[in-house]
C-alpha cells in the first residue's frame, strides 16, 4: 500500500529543519527505496525518519510517497499509522557556538486507518463494511397475516362475484 505524507508551511515564516515522523501500525514495513519526494527515511523499528530538507518558505507544500508491506499472518483489523513533524522558524546565529536564534515549531500529530480483512455486525440485521460506509436493511416489510388476509379477503370477493353472475343467470 501507499501511504502519502503532505506537510504544508500555512505559517507567515520561513521553516529551518524540517524532520518528519511516521509510526507504521504493528505487522506494516517499509518497503526499501520507495519513497517519492524526500531521500530514504532513517528506520528505527517502526518509526521512519525524514530529514535535510530545504527550507520551506510560506505556503510551500512537500508531499512524501512510500510504499508498506504487510505481514502475510497479520490478523483481520483496523490498524493506524501517525505521522508528526518538527521544524524550528530559524537558523543558527552563525557564532562560533551556533546557537539557535529561532523558536521551535511542532506539526499536530495526524493519524490514518488500515482495515485489514472485513468484518460483519449481527444485531437483528446483517450490515457489511465498505470503504467505511455501513449499509444496514432493516426489515420494513409487512407482516405475514397482513398477506394471507388480504389473499383471504380477495378470494372471498371473487367467489362472492361469480356466485352473484350465477343468480342473475338462473333469473
Amino acid at each position: 500500500m501507499t501511504y502519502t505524507l503532505e506537510i504544508t508551511n500555512d505559517g507567515n515564516v520561513t521553516l529551518y529543519g524540517l524532520v518528519v515522523t511516521d509510526i507504521l501500525p504493528g505487522g506494516f514495513s517499509y518497503v526499501d527505496g520507495s519513497t517519492v519526494g524526500a531521500g530514504e527515511p532513517v528506520k528505527s523499528g517502526a518509526t521512519l525518519t525524514w530529514s535535510g530538507f530545504d527550507p520551506l518558505v510560506p505556503q510551500e507544500k512537500i508531499t512524501i510517497n512510500y510504499k508498506a508491506a504487510t505481514s502475510s499472518d497479520l490478523s483481520d483489523g483496523i490498524y493506524k499509522n501517525y505521522a508528526t513533524c518538527t521544524s524550528s522558524t530559524g537558523e543558527t546565529d552563525g557564532e562560533p557556538d551556533y546557537r539557535q536564534v529561532s523558536e521551535p515549531v511542532n506539526c499536530e500529530v495526524v493519524n490514518s486507518s488500515v482495515q485489514i480483512g472485513s468484518t460483519l455486525g449481527y444485531s437483528g440485521s446483517l450490515g457489511g463494511q465498505v470503504l467505511g460506509a455501513s449499509t444496514i436493511l432493516p426489515a420494513t416489510g409487512n407482516p405475514t397475516w397482513v398477506l394471507v388476509a388480504a389473499i383471504v379477503a380477495l378470494g372471498t370477493g371473487i367467489y362472492l362475484n361469480i356466485l352473484a353472475k350465477k343468480k342473475n343467470v338462473k333469473k
